[in-house]
């Protein structure tokens, strides 16, 4: 399938651990809290410029049911760091995600056994540390301190961040339905942050 769909799909993570919070887990959300995590998709589609390309072609299902469980394995991440103890420290909590991580696909590297050159040895370190361990421990950093809804709204910088480090990086022009598309997912994450802080604890 397209890379479109597939971000599509996966960004839909946040929305369905929100909802499921909502239901399963006691995190309600009011009548703010869906329209904000409304209009965050909406600008994520803007962003996307609501553009679904459905190719033909017979790796376009099996695409489609990659991505799907992409975001579902995205949705069971946020939320069982809601559900680890605050006790747990979050350098411990992302140490043990990564090690599973890593020894989940340790057998298919040894089943290929790439040639790694000594390059590309510092871009994979470098890989791994920033948006490995870095970001995994700020976003279970954030998890333990934030409700899904609110971690979930927030999410969208993400590609609103990807965006912008396209344009300023790449010379990537937007285009002004993106640029609506972007101001919506700012102004959606602004607003649930505020309202979580503002938010009288129980």
């Amino acid at each position: 399938t397209s890379m479109a769909n597939a971000i599509m799909l996966v960004y839909l993570a946040p929305v369905a651990a929100s909802v499921f919070a909502h239901f399963f887990m006691n995190e309600r959300l009011g009548l703010t809290g869906w329209s904000l995590i409304s209009l965050a998709m909406l600008g994520f589609a803007a962003m996307m410029k609501f553009r679904l390309n459905f190719a033909d072609g017979s790796n376009h299902a099996a695409g489609l049911g990659l991505a799907a469980l992409a975001m579902l394995c995205y949705a069971g991440f946020i939320l069982m760091n809601r559900r680890i103890p605050p006790s747990v420290p979050v350098l411990n909590r992302a140490f043990y995600q990564l090690l599973t991580g890593a020894l989940v696909m340790l057998p298919f590297f040894l089943n290929t056994r790439p040639e790694i050159s000594a390059v590309n040895t510092l871009w994979l370190l470098g890989t791994g540390l920033v948006p490995g361990f870095l970001a995994i421990s700020f976003a279970v950093a954030a998890l333990s301190r934030l409700p899904a809804a609110t971690f979930g709204t927030l999410a969208y910088f993400e590609p609103l961040a990807v965006v912008c480090f396209g344009w300023w990086l790449f010379g990537e022009t937007l285009s002004p339905l993106q640029l609506t598309g972007c101001a919506a997912i700012m102004a959606s994450g602004c607003a649930k942050a505020l309202i979580a802080r503002r938010a009288p604890v129980a």
